[in-house]
Order: structure tokens, then C-alpha cells, then sequence
């Protein structure tokens, strides 16, 4: 291709869409650090391009021409360096985040001779090579969500938490006050469940009722449009659910709710202040049981006397 044509037009060679472009390029050619140089400050070196330099002789030339370029983590470029011996080198080259104080990654991963014919000595599997970042140390930040549009939520922030002298306490003591009763506590279920954990006997627990105010929202590794760092997440986040990492910090950190144990054959312990109504009210069934027990015992003997009486009275002859 015409060099002066791709300059021109660079933008329209260069488009990919649903696959990769493979870039093949002679370093020994005059014009070679010119296109080098162009496709670095147009940022062809990423993960939609497959570059394959091939190189004569000259080693340090060629490793130092490519260490001046901007090479995303992501970059997919072979280097073939062709020795004195007429021998083939292979060189994978990638590149951390400069910004964040990174470095271009040389690695040397196969060589070919006459006599062995190729012969692989590092493995090209990118993501693990490349899975440290070269040791970049990366800035995150934390999105700060706006409030709820639900008039309920409005509703009982204003008239609950405002207006009373707990509105905002610690868990510690907000779950104290719900152990307490009376009281309603907001707070991260996964803070607050290891709390009543602790806290909370059974019986407590199977009490406790709870409501949702804020339905779970799906969470995102947002990154810039074409960060070279995309694939890298991305990776990274399918290993964590396929060994069950995830699943075990998810366990680990977010605890659920402490389950109710109904078929639980532990005693539950009763204050007698929690059943005295119910002593009074068995002390007054048993005194009226009582006085209606000695009412029938003297109506009985009143009307035995009397009828032993009246038998004596009408039949005197029948006795001695």
C-alpha cells in the first residue's frame, strides 16, 4: 500500500468491527519508524490489532524503537527478530498504563533453528503474563447515587428518623433499641444481621420482622470507553465466579438473615413480670374454685342432716 494513502485515509484501513485487523510490517524498511511512530500516536497498539514486526540483525535498535511507543496492556504485537545464524527469535511486547507510572513488557517467548525447528519458552497466554498490570497501581472512585423518588421512604424519613433523638445512631446501638421494641432500625443488612447474630436469642430472632426500602440494584466495573484494561476486568471477574471466590467473600461479608428455629427444642426463658397478669388471673380461678368447693360441701352436709331428720321424725318405729 501507498504510504501516503494510509496517512490520509488511516481511519477507514484501520476500522474493525466484529473482528481483528493483523498488522504485518518490515522494521528493516526506511519508512518503518514513521508508521510506527503514526500508529502510536493514533493508538493502533491495542487489543483490536495484531502487529507482527518482523526485524533483521539489529536487536537493541529494534527494542528500543519499540519501548518509545504508547502500548496498551492490551497490545497484541510479536516481534521476529531474524539473528546472525539465520535463526528466528520471537519477542511478545506489551505496555502498562504510562500515566500511572508503567513500562513497556518484553518477553521473550519462543525461538525456531534448522535443526529444532520452533520451540516455545514462555507461554502466550496474555491474560496471565499480563494479569498484575506490571505492578500499576490504579484509582478508583465510588458513584454517589441521588434519592429515592418513593413517597413512603420520604414519608418515614421525615416523620421517624428527623424528628426523634435516635434518627442517626450507630448499629450498635440501633439494633439494641430494636432488641428493646418499639423501635425500627435502617441500615445495611449485612452489618445489621451480624449484630442480631450475636445479640438476639431464637425466640428473639423469630420476632423480629423486617421491610425493604431500597430494592438491590445491580452493580458495574465501569471503566472508560476503549480502556485497554476491559479485557483484563473482565477475565478477572469470570475466573472469580468460576473457582466460587466470589461466592465465598459474598458469604463471608454480606451474612444473611439469621434463619428462625421453629423445631428449636431449647427453653425460652420467661420473666415473671411477663406473666403476672396471667398468675392473677389463675390466683382468682382458684378462689373462686375453692368457695364454691366449701359452698357445696356445706350445702351437702345441710341437706344430709335434714333428711336423716325427717326420716327419723315419720319412722321411730324402726329403731332401738
Amino acid at each position: 500500500m501507498n504510504a501516503e494513502r494510509f496517512y490520509n485515509d488511516h481511519q477507514r484501513f484501520m476500522t474493525v468491527g466484529h473482528y481483528r485487523l493483523a498488522v504485518v510490517a518490515d522494521l528493516s524498511c526506511d519508512c518503518s519508524d514513521e508508521l510506527i511512530n503514526f500508529s502510536s500516536e493514533n493508538e493502533y497498539f491495542n487489543g483490536s490489532y495484531r502487529w507482527l514486526l518482523f526485524s533483521e540483525f539489529n536487536m537493541s535498535k529494534t527494542m528500543n524503537t519499540v519501548r518509545k511507543q504508547n502500548l496498551n496492556i492490551d497490545s497484541r504485537v510479536t516481534v521476529v527478530v531474524e539473528t546472525i545464524e539465520e535463526n528466528l527469535e520471537f519477542f511478545e511486547i506489551f505496555g502498562t498504563v504510562r500515566r500511572r507510572g508503567g513500562r513497556t513488557h518484553v518477553t521473550k517467548v519462543g525461538s525456531k533453528t534448522k535443526s529444532s525447528g520452533i520451540v516455545w519458552t514462555c507461554t502466550t497466554n496474555s491474560y496471565y503474563v499480563r494479569d498484575d498490570l506490571g505492578g500499576v497501581t490504579l484509582q478508583g472512585a465510588v458513584a454517589i447515587l441521588q434519592r429515592t423518588n418513593v413517597d413512603v421512604v420520604h414519608e418515614l424519613y421525615e416523620r421517624k428518623v428527623l424528628s426523634h433523638e435516635f434518627g442517626f445512631t450507630n448499629i450498635s446501638m440501633g439494633i439494641s433499641l430494636v432488641k428493646k421494641g418499639g423501635y425500627a432500625f435502617h441500615c445495611d443488612n449485612s452489618y445489621g444481621n451480624t449484630f442480631i447474630m450475636r445479640t438476639f436469642s431464637d425466640h428473639e430472632i423469630c420476632e423480629l420482622q423486617e421491610m425493604s426500602l431500597f430494592p438491590p440494584r445491580a452493580v458495574h466495573l465501569n471503566v472508560p470507553k476503549g480502556s485497554p484494561l476491559k479485557e483484563i476486568f473482565r477475565v478477572t471477574l469470570r475466573r472469580l465466579l468460576e473457582i466460587g471466590l466470589a461466592e465465598y467473600y459474598q458469604r463471608k461479608l454480606f451474612m444473611k438473615r439469621p434463619p428462625c428455629l421453629k423445631q428449636n427444642t431449647a427453653s425460652v426463658q420467661v420473666r415473671l413480670e411477663d406473666i403476672e397478669d396471667l398468675c392473677i388471673l389463675l390466683a382468682i380461678g382458684a378462689s373462686v374454685s375453692i368457695a364454691i368447693l366449701l359452698i357445696e360441701i356445706v350445702e351437702f352436709r345441710v341437706r344430709r342432716y335434714w333428711d336423716i331428720k325427717q326420716f327419723a321424725k315419720h319412722y321411730t318405729g324402726w329403731l332401738d
